[in-house]
């Protein structure tokens, strides 16, 4: 196995060995998304349609809500592109709850329904972007270079021949017979990601969280990793779940190995957590119609991950991904919004306003702490004992005391 094969990910196979890759079944569990929801998983399942213990209980996180519901309408990973459909999907479902400027309309499958209940139950997706082109690498590699604005998956291929990430050469491709024509490391995806915001003068939307560094692997012939590898995928992980467990959708690269002892990778996005033996792991959506729900059975590692985080919601612009009754309507009305608050005032001396970017508001107490000037509240600036004016002042702005 060629150390480059193994550098690129190969998406190609992925699907067909990903619930295959051991013996670690799950027995029955329950499994919980952000404190509001309970699951129940049936013995030896490996991908999950999860329903609720309780039917009063509601999905009260949109994250969880959006990927879980997203089932369809999911660019197709042709070629090893399984990094740019990941990065396309993340950056739909900013494009949806945070900022519509992000993804342009004519890539959007949006969600339309007559009635606020089936709205939320369906995910905004992507265009079908198949191209029955025989899975031909060079066909392939042509028709992405043609039409770059056919759906926001090859817009974003097209990005990685700019960056000459995917070299400008048919012989390439030739070479590769197949075998990834598109793969990413975690590097470049971060390279991709960050040229398609610039070129849309949105880089100053997000901070890009990312790790790529892994030690290397001089020999795993014998079909495992080295001790060093395995010990930095933990450390890896443990960054994804507590990305996750903030609230960010985070684009993971893992690396395993097929029956046969060949390594394979993939990438696919970490939304939601489970909770089994008291232990904390992950939720990934494959990229694969079909193949939303799933946890990763038997040994995987995590070689890299890219996320995204917004800088300040203040940068909220509503999205219209959803119709009710063909008219658009923000998910940040909906049931399952996540508050994120953006704007601070004091009251009086106990209590301050705090204003979400969807217009919501309510008070609560100071959260004060102890600076050269006095005692003040590190959200809303309120200073006690007379030490200067009560202020109002966006989250995030550097307040000097």
């Amino acid at each position: 196995m060629s150390k480059k094969l193994y550098i690129y990910l190969n998406c190609v196979l992925v699907f067909l060995v990903l619930f295959s890759l051991g013996d670690n079944k799950l027995i029955d569990y329950k499994m919980h998304g952000y404190n509001d929801l309970y699951y129940y998983v049936g013995e030896n399942a490996e991908s999950y349609s999860f329903s609720t213990i309780n039917a009063d209980i509601e999905h009260n996180n949109q994250l969880a809500n959006y990927f879980s519901n997203l089932n369809n309408n999911i660019p197709f990973n042709e070629n090893g592109s399984c990094g740019y459909v990941s990065a396309a999907m993340i950056l739909l479902y900013y494009d949806t709850f945070f900022n519509n400027n992000i993804v342009d309309d004519s890539f959007v499958v949006k969600n339309n329904a007559n009635n606020q209940a089936d709205l939320e139950l369906l995910s905004p997706g992507h265009i079908n972007d198949f191209a029955d082109l025989e899975k031909k690498p060079v066909r392939y590699y042509n028709h992405v270079k043609a039409n770059p604005n056919k759906s926001l998956h090859y817009n974003l291929m097209s990005k990685g021949l700019a960056l000459n990430i995917v070299p400008n050469s048919y012989n390439y491709i030739d070479v590769l017979d197949g075998v990834s024509a598109f793969g990413l490391t975690n590097n470049e995806l971060y390279s991709v990601i960050n040229k398609y915001l610039i070129d849309k003068n949105l880089n100053n939307l997000f901070t890009f969280s990312w790790e790529d560094h892994m030690p290397e692997n001089s020999d795993y012939s014998d079909g495992s990793f080295t001790s060093e590898y395995v010990e930095r995928s933990l450390e890896l992980k443990e960054d994804v779940k507590d990305l996750v467990l903030d609230g960010y959708p985070v684009l993971v690269g893992i690396s395993y190995f097929d029956e046969f002892g060949n390594v394979y990778g993939h990438l696919l996005i970490a939304y939601d957590y489970y909770i089994y033996n008291s232990n904390i792991d992950l939720l990934y959506h494959t990229g694969y119609v079909g193949g939303e729900c799933v946890k990763l059975t038997g040994s995987y590692y995590v070689n890299g991950y890219v996320t995204l985080v917004p800088n300040g919601y203040s940068n909220h612009v509503c999205s219209n991904n959803y119709l009710l009754n063909n008219s658009g309507v923000c998910p940040c009305t909906f049931s399952n919004h996540v508050h994120k608050f953006i704007n601070y005032s004091s009251i009086n001396s106990l209590i301050h306003n705090k204003i979400c970017y969807c217009g919501y508001s309510v008070s609560d107490a100071h959260k004060m702490t102890t600076g050269v000037k006095g005692n003040y509240c590190s959200l809303c600036g309120y200073i006690s004992q007379g030490f200067g004016p009560v202020l109002t002042y966006m989250k995030g702005e550097e307040y000097d005391v």
